[in-house]
């Protein structure tokens, strides 16, 4: 039946997939070869940095883990030897001592057997109220609201060994640059007395950021190599594919 110029017949899915595969067989297969190694370095690129990237999270879990512990432990066995209420300036001083080697330690609270705040330092901000709470539970929200907690993978909790350290009452925060790990460590012999100290990750996430962009700049560097010769060895192969058609015809 004939219709007129002003009506279009409506294609079904039929024609429509008719004309799918006649615009994939048309494509030279110069560039069917080119398209399918340029996708499959894609997708190696793209496998190859996720794992990167994962790889790289998890050994900045663990670097963030290990350097949070052996801070907390190495003061904890510094200040056995001190009286924590009358020793007060030497605690403080032991506190210097750790934050000078360890940089990224952001605060420091000593804690009596009842929780209770002996003794601290906060690196990050200067300015601390002068009624602070004494109990520790409270010391970060007089400042300002409970910060968001992240979790820590449990095989990583799982390798602290130190038989005096309890992995359970590690916590990560968030804050506004990268994390922070908050470690509490018992002093030996001072019946529940203990060192809870906050661990940023500024200088671990800078090494871990050069590793990271190092890797991807390799990885961009061969797949755009990969698909330079793909480009260049891909017209040897197809010409004689080619010339073999045209002789067919």
């Amino acid at each position: 039946m004939l219709q007129g110029p002003g009506k279009r017949t409506r294609e079904g899915p039929a024609t429509s997939l008719s004309r799918l595969q006649w615009w994939v067989y048309s494509v030279p297969l110069f560039l069917k070869m080119l398209g399918i190694v340029v996708l499959v370095s894609m997708i190696f690129g793209g496998a190859v940095y996720y794992q990167v990237r994962t790889n790289i999270r998890r050994t900045h879990d663990q670097m963030h883990i290990q350097s949070a512990t052996r801070a907390a432990s190495l003061l904890a066995v510094n200040l056995e030897r001190l009286d924590l209420i009358k020793d007060v300036p030497l605690v403080n001083q032991e506190i210097a001592n750790i934050e000078k080697a360890f940089p990224d330690v952001s605060y420091v609270l000593i804690l009596s057997a009842q929780q209770e705040l002996l003794t601290y330092h906060i690196s990050f901000t200067t300015e601390i109220p002068p009624d602070l709470p004494r109990q520790a539970d409270q010391f970060c929200t007089a400042c300002h609201l409970p910060p968001d907690r992240l979790d820590i993978p449990s095989d990583l909790l799982a390798a602290v060994t130190e038989p005096h350290v309890d992995a359970s009452l590690f916590r990560r925060y968030a804050r506004t640059m990268g994390s922070i790990l908050d470690v509490t460590v018992p002093i030996s012999g001072r019946d529940g007395a203990a060192v809870r100290l906050g661990y940023g990750d500024a200088s671990i996430g800078l090494e871990m950021g050069l590793i990271t962009d190092a890797l991807i700049r390799s990885l961009i560097i061969c797949i755009v190599i990969g698909q330079g010769l793909a480009l260049v060895l891909t017209y040897p192969l197809v010409y004689p594919i080619l010339n073999l058609v045209q002789v067919t015809k």
